[in-house]
């Protein structure tokens, strides 16, 4: 859950992404052996986004929780 200054601005889902997160990471294989490269075992790959972008606004606070993985918060300067 996205929340701006402590009001619920976006809730979303990893199956928003492309209707599964696996098939995005298929995608992203495709693209990557299309430019002649390759993922390997440890890259890091990020599924996308679960939901749409939010604008954000100087003075804003952001807080977004994963479930399972944990928060990040931080506030938009001037």
């Amino acid at each position: 859950m996205l929340n701006v200054n402590r009001r619920p601005a976006k809730i979303g889902s990893s199956a928003a992404i492309l209707g599964h997160p696996v098939r995005s990471l298929v995608a992203a294989a495709r693209m990557v052996a299309e430019a002649g490269e390759v993922l390997a075992a440890g890259d890091i790959v990020f599924a996308g986004g679960g939901t749409a972008a939010v604008p954000m606004e100087a003075g804003q606070s952001i807080l977004l929780e994963v479930e399972g993985l944990g928060h990040v918060a931080f506030n938009v300067g001037e």
